[in-house]
């Protein structure tokens, strides 16, 4: 079952502040507990105090904290949990894909933490690229954002995918990620 979780709304500022702050340790001890360990609970508080986050959980085997965008269009996924085995991240992947639709967006983006996550974004979808989607040029190149903080993928639900840039299919293919 998919549910998504979102900071109840308080009655006056004092309220929402308070509770906020209960919803956001419950769900930080729900996602410690998932991702076993490997996530530090500050980075889970520090991403669910972000300007309207939402949760998405299915059932208690992976859950992901969504953020709005760069643009009105755009989702941002920035953090999956998932158990291994029996395809919970690819339901869930499939749920932020719904929701996305739901609310109008044409495009779902995230940044893959390891090289070695380019290849399973790919397959759901992602591309290694943050163009947005319709873009003829990608108006960024391989950057030292690229690696510091990730790898910045694309996903258009709407329009044709983007392409990555030819310095990105040129590291990748250097590093055996791309065919």
């Amino acid at each position: 079952m998919i549910t998504i979780s979102e900071p109840p709304k308080g009655v006056n500022r004092h309220a929402a502040a308070v509770i906020k702050k209960a919803w956001v340790l419950a769900e930080v001890a729900r996602f410690t507990k998932l991702c076993d360990g490997k996530i530090i609970p500050s980075y889970i508080k520090s991403a669910l105090l972000k300007r309207n986050a939402q949760v998405l959980f299915v059932d208690a085997n992976a859950a992901a904290i969504l953020l709005p965008g760069r643009s009105n269009e755009e989702v941002y996924i920035e953090l999956i949990c998932a158990k291994r085995g029996g395809g919970h991240g690819r339901q869930l992947f499939e749920a932020i894909k719904e929701r996305a639709i739901s609310m109008g967006k044409t495009s779902i983006t995230l940044r893959a933490a390891t090289h070695s996550l380019i290849s399973v974004y790919n397959r759901w979808g992602f591309v290694r690229s943050d163009a947005p989607c319709g873009s003829t040029h990608p108006w960024w190149q391989l950057s030292a954002l690229d690696t510091k903080s990730g790898y910045f993928m694309t996903m258009c639900l709407k329009e044709e995918q983007v392409k990555p840039t030819v310095a990105q299919r040129f590291w990748d293919m250097a590093i055996g990620l791309s065919p």
